[in-house]
């Protein structure tokens, strides 16, 4: 081709055809020459596409070197050079092309054989014969000597409709194993253990006093005396007691209704109907201990009202914490 402006700033301008210093190929090519040296002569590829064809031609060792020179000889192309780079490549080619054949025909070889029943692993069959042989001596205990003896024969044998070679293992091992238990001497003495001697001692039942909250008090008509818990109210009360609304409102003195948590009140039993009920009100006793007369007297109340409804006898004592009925 023809060089133009474009190509005159992009490839060296000595750039050209043997016969023809205004043409060059503009690829790597056996006809471009260096019209720079005497005599002409064509140029190296790898120094043609490092330099001629590109804008590296300003800092070519020939560029840049006195006009007229000859051409440095490992610049100059070489047919057989050539010969041999195209030799080369078409042995690289040849290789990756019978290595694809290669694969090509084990693939179908391996397909072939598990269509027709031959799997990879049924190609190859192992037998396997082994002869194990223990003798073991012992003199006296716990001392003892074993001796373990093997021969192991393995032979791999080809499939006869592959073309796999026949290969033969034989293994041989002869070890030897002595095993030694060691003595002790362990002496145990048994001693009987000692029963501890327990001495068990009468307890008595203790029963609640008969002052105690929710315990039934009184003679002829029962009375407990009660503390309000949560969800409990007149109207449940009286049906837990069999009772009635009226005769706890009659029985207790000075009633705060709706009655709250807490509050201490009196409940008849079995009492339906409020005849025959007196007023009440219920009392902690506070003192260490004092006698039933003292304590009416205290209270001012009717000592033998008192005695009767909270089922005393004269000279009974009452103590700390004892809840009573109190006739108001």
């Amino acid at each position: 081709m023809a060089k133009t402006t474009s190509d005159q700033i992009n490839t060296c301008p000595f750039l050209g055809l043997n016969n023809d210093n205004t043409s060059h190929m503009a690829f790597t090519s056996p006809e471009n020459c260096c019209h720079h040296c005497k005599p002409i002569v064509p140029i190296k590829l790898e120094h043609q596409n490092d330099y001629c064809l590109d804008t590296n031609f300003l800092t070519c060792p020939v560029y840049t070197d006195q006009e007229g020179r000859r051409m440095p000889p490992d610049l100059i192309y070489s047919e057989k050079a050539g010969s041999m780079r195209i030799g080369r490549r078409l042995l690289w080619a040849g290789l990756i092309l019978a290595g694809i054949a290669a694969a090509t025909l084990l693939f179908f070889m391996f397909e072939n054989a598990e269509q027709s029943g031959n799997s990879p692993s049924n190609l190859i069959s192992i037998n396997s014969i082994q002869t194990l042989t223990a003798i073991a001596n012992s003199s006296s205990l716990p001392t003892s000597t074993a001796a373990l003896t093997a021969t192991d024969s393995i032979n791999i044998i080809s499939n006869t409709e592959t073309a796999f070679p026949a290969i033969t293992a034989t293994v041989s091992p002869f070890p030897t194993l002595t095993l030694t238990s060691p003595t002790s001497n362990v002496t145990q003495t048994n001693t009987a253990p000692v029963s501890p001697s327990l001495t068990a001692s009468p307890t008595s039942m203790q029963t609640p006093s008969p002052h105690s909250l929710d315990v039934p008090v009184g003679r002829g008509q029962l009375f407990i005396i009660h503390k309000v818990i949560n969800g409990e109210n007149l109207s449940t009360l009286a049906d837990t007691h069999s009772t009635s609304l009226e005769a706890i409102m009659a029985v207790n003195y000075q009633l705060n209704v709706p009655i709250k948590i807490d509050a201490v009140i009196i409940i008849p039993l079995q009492k339906k109907d409020t005849q025959g009920l007196s007023i009440f009100e219920p009392y902690q006793v506070t003192a260490t201990q004092i006698t039933a007369e003292a304590l009416a007297n205290e209270l001012d109340t009717d000592s033998l009202l008192f005695k009767y409804v909270n089922d005393l006898k004269d000279g009974d004592l009452l103590h700390q914490g004892d809840w009573i009925l109190v006739p108001r």
